[in-house]
């Protein structure tokens, strides 16, 4: 999980790049920002498009996967189909040979279509930055989000809250990339706990919990510093939880809300490092708004 999270800085520098469509119909399909459309009569192998929807008139041999996006099917998918943040349709006389998995979205079925596989549907999670996100799924997300700032300032408290504040809002540059510094820390030991066997599943939860722990920290000078701006006068845990809220609520917008999630995870961590957890002063320019 940890290698997925420290990735992260690497999948956002690839959110402007769109891949060119293969021009092999019997290759694999991968598309970024663009989607993909099987025609009718046309055959595809593995199918994989990120913020972006497939459209299937024609045939998938292999799984199909969409991240950010939804599956449209009209012909036939010969495996898997798992949209990740967004919906599965599965129109008239479709078929899909394997399992059908929407996470953050629901599956819509029309008379004659065939699900062969497990049908499950997860919407109640929502990934940050998805098209159309569900209404559950947007209350989960804040929930957790607020369940998230809240341990996290019981564990550093209202004078720690704002020294990363400060940090964060006289010295941004220098926290993001702290913040990328750290994943990358944490990369390398998640790397390093492969060698220890039996020991490297425990070893990788530690690590989750240590980076969780440090991300709630930093998140609550994150959710105080937006406060300052979205909730002028609010202090304590009353900002922290607004400034999260608002954040929240950046995360709904589509493709723009991963990007929030991402640049606030890096900062919040960021923020622990720079402070030493909220423990000195980030010095700043004298122009910086104090």
């Amino acid at each position: 999980m940890t290698r997925g999270l420290a990735v992260l800085p690497l999948l956002i520098s690839t959110l402007c790049v769109i891949t060119p469509a293969q021009t092999n119909p019997h290759q694999d399909r991968k598309k970024i920002l663009a989607d993909i459309v099987i025609e009718s009569g046309e055959t595809a192998k593995d199918v994989q498009c990120f913020m972006c929807s497939v459209h299937v008139r024609g045939r998938v041999t292999g799984d199909l996967v969409t991240f950010g996006g939804a599956i449209f099917v009209e012909g036939r998918v010969d495996h898997d189909a798992i949209a990740i943040g967004g919906r599965i349709e599965s129109n008239s006389n479709s078929t899909i040979a394997g399992a059908a998995i929407s996470v953050g979205g629901y599956i819509l079925r029309q008379e004659n279509s065939v699900i062969a596989g497990d049908s499950k549907s997860l919407p109640y999670v929502l990934i940050p930055g998805q098209y159309r996100p569900t209404i559950l799924g947007s209350i989960t997300l804040a929930l957790i989000n607020v369940l998230f700032v809240a341990l996290g300032y019981l564990l550093v408290r209202e004078k720690r809250a704002e020294t990363f504040a400060r940090a964060i809002e006289g010295r941004p540059a220098s926290v993001f990339f702290a913040g990328i510094f750290l994943f990358l820390i944490f990369y390398g030991l998640d790397w390093l706990t492969g060698y220890l066997g039996p020991m490297e599943i425990p070893s990788d939860i530690v690590l989750l919990v240590v980076l969780l722990a440090i991300a709630a920290a930093g998140a609550t000078g994150l959710g105080y510093w937006v406060a300052r701006v979205a909730f002028p006068g609010t202090r304590g845990i009353w900002a922290t939880i607004g400034g999260v809220l608002a954040l929240s609520l950046l995360e709904l917008v589509p493709l723009l809300g991963l990007l929030v999630f991402a640049v606030g995870l890096i900062m919040s961590v960021g923020a622990s490092l720079t402070t030493r957890f909220g423990s000195r002063e980030v010095a700043v320019s004298t122009h910086a708004v104090s």
